[in-house]
């Protein structure tokens, strides 16, 4: 399948009935050539409608014309496209790993349906999106997921912006575009400055779609920087990666052309629906990256809910955001709440970020990670053993390895709370306290 913007061109009658049958095209589309058999002679017209019995007859002269189709760009196959591929992505709200995003779409009073389906309307990226759901389905579900994510995350907020939840959908599912050709979507990113790589190469390859420019500017300055958790506008100086370009489309001259500044034709900027998009934006790409690690499927909506409420504590992500997710998953509110106490808690270290409650997300202790053997908060005469290595996935940061660490004076902070939910907290801490005089 080869495709542009005016013709999607097919090289079998197996491929042209492929196609016909995926989007139940009975009666409803017509070629933009005629087609030809050996000697020339037109067997079907340009421009009619394409009947069953037409293909049947071509069925029944295989080697006696050249199987060469090219089928018109439509209203009516766009129409078809678009009824296609809207159910692909509420797909995305089945199966275990899907029950965190799931939640987000249950009770919502929202007609989500309508927003998705709106999203795709531009012809250039419906086209778009429905070859990669064809050519690379595992990336089209990436893609989808992360697009259902981040408006299910805006759906439980009051924004209040012009075409918000379309943008917040056509956001999510252009954000990793540039890495449609490779597998680098599959593992987060890493440090900040290889996710502005990546953001860089996918806001490249978006000209040319009709999207906001607030939209552009979330894909720039979503990514996340755990050296500097303050909620910010990231800048770009840098120039673009130069990674090869992902060609959505086989005519050369259909992509790369429009300017990266001017993805939509006149759009005007709204400066508060990109700093929410760009919000909404890093907290749905957060939760993807680290729902794909996540292997305990028996706990998985109330990890994710732990890890994001912890993390937006530190300041990675906007608060606004928290509490109306809280509100969904309301059996876990509780352990989530008394994390997001927690990770207060450690944001009073003298110096920080060696402050560490362990082991998350039920944290028994305070420890110091970095052995800050001069700070006076240093509990002296106790240390914690830990057994093995904590990974920082989930808890944005870098990771716990094994040994041995001083207690923190903060653990009396941590003792005034409420106990760990559900959970005897000092059973699965993996770590026992000793007497070191």
């Amino acid at each position: 399948m080869k495709i542009t913007p005016d013709v999607i061109q097919l090289e079998s009658l197996e491929e042209l009935n492929g196609f016909v049958a995926d989007l139940e095209l009975n009666g409803q589309f017509q070629f933009a050539q005629p087609v030809l058999d050996n000697s020339e002679n037109v067997l079907i017209r340009e421009g009619i409608v394409v009947k069953p019995a037409m293909l049947q007859r071509l069925e029944s002269m295989a080697g006696q014309y050249k199987p060469h189709f090219q089928v018109s760009v439509t209203k009516e196959l766009l129409l078809a496209i678009r009824a296609r591929l809207a159910p692909a992505f509420f797909d995305q709200l089945r199966g275990p790993r899907a029950e965190f995003v799931r939640c987000l779409f249950e009770y919502t009073r929202h007609n989500y349906r309508n927003y998705v389906k709106n999203a795709i309307r531009d012809p250039r990226l419906l086209l778009a999106v429905y070859r990669l759901s064809r050519e690379r389905p595992e990336f089209f579900a990436h893609a989808a997921t992360l697009a259902m994510l981040s408006l299910g995350i805006l759906l439980q907020t009051n924004a209040r912006r012009r075409m918000i939840h379309i943008k917040a959908f056509q956001a999510g599912l252009t954000a990793d575009f540039g890495l449609a050709e490779s597998d680098e979507w599959r593992s987060p990113a890493g440090d900040v400055d290889a996710q502005r790589k990546r953001a860089q190469r996918s806001i490249k390859n978006l000209a040319g779609f009709e999207l906001g420019p607030e939209i552009i500017q979330a894909i720039q300055n979503h990514p996340i920087d755990i050296r500097s958790p303050q909620i910010s506008s990231v800048q770009f100086g840098a120039a673009p990666d130069a990674a090869p370009d992902v060609n959505f489309f086989d005519d050369p001259a259909s992509d790369g052309d429009a300017p990266v500044e001017s993805p939509g034709p006149h759009a005007d900027f709204d400066a508060v629906s990109a700093e929410i998009l760009t919000e909404c934006l890093r907290l749905a790409r957060f939760i993807d990256d680290t729902a794909r690690q996540i292997s305990d499927l028996g706990h998985f909506a109330e990890e994710l809910v732990y890890m994001t409420a912890y993390n937006a504590a530190r300041g990675y992500f906007h608060t606004d955001f928290i509490a109306p997710l809280l509100r969904v998953f309301q059996e876990y509110e509780s352990g989530a709440r008394r994390l997001m106490k927690v990770a207060e808690i450690e944001q009073r270290c003298k110096h920080p970020p060696s402050a560490w409650a362990y082991p998350k997300p039920r944290a028994a202790q305070i420890l110091c990670r970095d052995h800050r053997d001069e700070c006076p908060w240093i509990v002296r005469g106790w240390d914690i053993h830990v057994i093995s290595p904590h990974d920082a996935y989930g808890w944005i940061g870098v990771d716990l390895p094994a040994g041995n660490y001083s207690k923190c004076q903060l653990n009396e902070e941590l003792e005034k709370l409420p106990p760990p939910a559900g959970a005897q907290a000092a059973s699965e801490a993996g770590a026992s306290n000793k007497n070191s005089a």
